[in-house]
Order: structure tokens, then C-alpha cells, then sequence
């Protein structure tokens, strides 16, 4: 019989374990902090998806998922749930390859491998979670966004699994990127031509002396974010949203970078 008493030794190593984990993550970029996490880097990263959207995944693209629909902010806001994300580094160590984890639009990547660009490295700071709890979303958020009758696109989507709903979304306040050549040394890239800067947080990016890309903007940027299936249910065959995993514990004592 587990007590009262021994319920609250094992909660209390349980916050010892994730603080010593927290710990840990102090020395490792904001991609790996993710991953380890279970969340999904966004491709480039973005700043007008919601919490809530319904998307579609393709399973060998999963880092750029196609958004369907997405809920107001007078709608979803009421409901979500904020909290700090744990710490990650602010060193640019993580080294990652062009085409991986948060990277930019492929015409920008096109243009740096121009450049001898192979390698990039970015650091996040003011890094918050948020999340959708599932009943008051399927109640008051989920039949807002179902069209009706169901187009096509949404039919194909239900019948080859590829249907979801963003539960959780990982965002930053701040990014800063650098680029590398093939043995890891930085480069000085010059900035790309505009008709390259073609993803929605564009306008708040800029290109400082020595070659990085710098985000400081005024909402909050994506980097990625975790799903839940919409699947068919009951004798209609309804697509509903379902209920998996568990949410991303609050980080224990995470300072939000500013």
C-alpha cells in the first residue's frame, strides 16, 4: 500500500530527478531540449500558428506540417495553459546540419550553401510552453475549426491518418543564428536577397555585422510543437480529437531568458 508519506518521498525524487535533468539541459541547445521533450522542430519556425490548430502531418516531413485551420485568439485563449520551458543553453555549441531541426526556408538554405554554408547553430532565449487541455478544447475550440461538410483535403487527410490537432507549442521571444562551413568554422554570410525571405516571421528578422540572423520581433516565434490524432469516431465516423501522452511538465526552477 503506497501512504500518504511514501506518495510524497516519490514526488519529491521526482522533482529532484527533473531538476537534476533541468540541470543538464543548461549545456545543450534548444533542438536537442525539444527532442528530449518529445516536441517536433518547425521548419522554418513560425509566429502565426495557434495552439489548437488542426494540421496535417506527412510522416516523412514531419518538421513541416500543413495547417488546415487554426482558432481564433478571443476563442483559444481562455483556455490554454503557459509555463516556462526548460532551460537550454545560450552558448551556440549545437551544431546542426542546414537542413535539420529549426532551420530556415529552403530558398534561404539555397542561397547560404552559396556561401559554402553546411552547418548552422541557434540559440533561444524567453523559451514558455503552451498548452490546450483536451476538454475544454473538443468542447469549445474543436467544432469551431471543422468545416462542414468536410472538404476534401480534410476526407484524405482522416483516411491515411495524416489528421491532428497541436496540443502543445514551444515558442521563444528571441533566436539567434550562425553559420558554418564543413569543419565547423564560422562564416560571415552575407544576408540573402529578399525574394528569398519568404516565411511569416520575416519581417522581424535581421542580419547583423558579423553574419548571424537575428529574430527579436514583437509575438512570440514557433520552434516546434507536439500533436494529438483527429480521428474517425462513433457510428458517423465524426472525426474527433483524441486524448495521448502526457502534457510537458513545468520546468522546475526554468529562467525564462528576455
Amino acid at each position: 500500500m503506497v501512504t500518504e508519506k511514501h506518495f510524497g518521498c516519490h514526488y519529491l525524487w521526482g522533482l529532484m530527478l527533473l531538476a537534476v535533468f533541468q540541470v543538464g539541459c543548461v549545456d545543450r541547445g534548444v533542438v536537442q531540449v525539444m527532442r528530449d521533450y518529445h516536441f517536433t522542430p518547425i521548419s522554418p519556425p513560425q509566429t502565426h500558428w495557434q495552439v489548437g490548430s488542426v494540421i496535417q502531418i506527412d510522416r516523412r516531413f514531419p518538421s513541416a506540417p500543413t495547417l488546415f485551420n487554426s482558432p481564433s485568439d478571443s476563442v483559444v485563449g481562455p483556455i490554454i495553459i503557459r509555463h516556462n520551458a526548460p532551460d537550454v543553453s545560450r552558448n551556440h555549441n549545437e551544431k546542426l546540419e542546414l537542413s535539420g531541426g529549426v532551420s530556415l526556408p529552403a530558398k534561404v538554405q539555397a542561397q547560404l550553401a552559396l556561401q559554402h554554408a553546411t552547418q548552422y547553430s541557434v540559440v533561444a532565449g524567453g523559451n514558455f510552453i503552451v498548452v490546450v487541455p483536451l476538454d475544454p478544447y473538443a468542447k469549445s475550440v474543436y467544432p469551431t475549426l471543422v468545416p462542414n461538410p468536410l472538404p476534401e483535403h480534410w476526407i484524405n487527410a482522416l483516411d491515411n491518418d495524416g489528421l491532428y490537432y497541436i496540443n502543445e507549442m514551444w515558442f521563444a521571444q528571441s533566436l539567434e543564428y550562425k553559420f558554418y562551413d564543413s569543419n565547423g568554422v564560422q562564416l560571415k554570410v552575407s544576408a540573402p536577397t529578399a525574394a528569398a525571405v519568404d516565411w511569416s516571421a520575416s519581417a522581424d528578422f535581421s542580419w547583423s555585422d558579423d553574419g548571424s540572423l537575428v529574430y527579436h520581433g514583437a509575438d512570440p516565434i514557433c520552434l516546434g510543437y507536439k500533436s494529438r490524432a483527429i480521428a474517425r469516431t462513433g457510428a458517423d465516423g465524426h472525426p474527433t480529437p483524441q486524448a495521448a501522452g502526457k502534457p510537458t511538465p513545468a520546468a522546475v526552477d526554468a529562467k525564462v531568458h528576455k
